[in-house]
């Protein structure tokens, strides 16, 4: 149970379950741990008291579902559940049935995903609410060029209520980013985007302030909605 650091649910109080497994290898990563299978993983019991336990992984479906049930009291607390990774989409069928049990119980679904993988998305879309949805940048994450998988992902998000998130970094191509926009203003231009300056204890991924005001311009050229969020929950100190 935390606070939201990022996107424009920044603020709200959620649960997040956090599955193993990514497809991606993003230079930025903050959780590079969540790529590899650990023999445990730890569950809070308490909302906020961090009075974690530990269990043997894999968790079974029914005990993900238990151990949140039981994280989501009092009912008025917590806005929704995140899943996140890693990326969940790697494990596409698990986080489907879970997301559909959690959703049967009245709890609204959060996905946090890298939209690198449209041919799963399907499989978790009927239950979901809310999709925060990376775009991945070959100059920043240093990876290949995603643009057309993107784009094939956010045409099927469209049905949730999706946002779209791009890291920036001091190495960010104006050009790519702004290909990436009009990628975003061909679909639908209401569609909000926001831009997060990448988080780094020693500052090297970070763009400058006059980059970033000047990449927020240019992007509202295409966008109605282009907002700079950084992660605020490393800035109050939450998981």
């Amino acid at each position: 149970s935390g606070i939201q650091g990022e996107g424009l649910l920044v603020g709200e109080r959620q649960i997040f379950i956090r599955l193993t497994g990514c497809n991606l290898n993003c230079v930025y990563c903050d959780t590079p741990h969540a790529r590899i299978l650990p023999l445990c993983c730890r569950i809070e019991c308490t909302p906020g008291l961090r009075d974690f336990i530990t269990v043997d992984n894999p968790v079974a479906l029914k005990d993900v579902v238990a151990y949140t049930e039981r994280l989501n009291n009092p009912l008025t607390l917590h806005h929704s559940v995140v899943l996140t990774g890693g990326e969940p989409l790697v494990q596409a069928e698990f986080a489907s049935a879970l997301a559909s049990v959690l959703r049967q119980g009245g709890i609204r679904i959060f996905l946090e995903t890298n939209g690198s993988l449209p041919d799963k998305l399907h499989l978790i879309l009927p239950f979901v609410d809310y999709i925060s949805m990376d775009i991945k940048l070959a100059s920043s994450a240093g990876g290949p060029d995603l643009l057309e998988t993107h784009k094939a992902f956010l045409q099927q998000a469209l049905s949730a209520n999706v946002y779209v998130k791009i890291v920036l970094t001091s190495d960010t191509s104006t050009e790519e980013l702004l290909r990436a926009v009009r990628m975003v203003h061909s679909i639908d231009p209401a569609i909000p985007l926001v831009l997060q300056p990448a988080t780094n204890c020693s500052g090297r991924f970070s763009p400058s302030a006059g980059q970033v005001l000047e990449w927020q311009k240019q992007c509202k050229a295409f966008l109605q909605n282009v907002r700079v969020i950084p992660q605020c929950h490393r800035i109050i100190g939450q998981l």
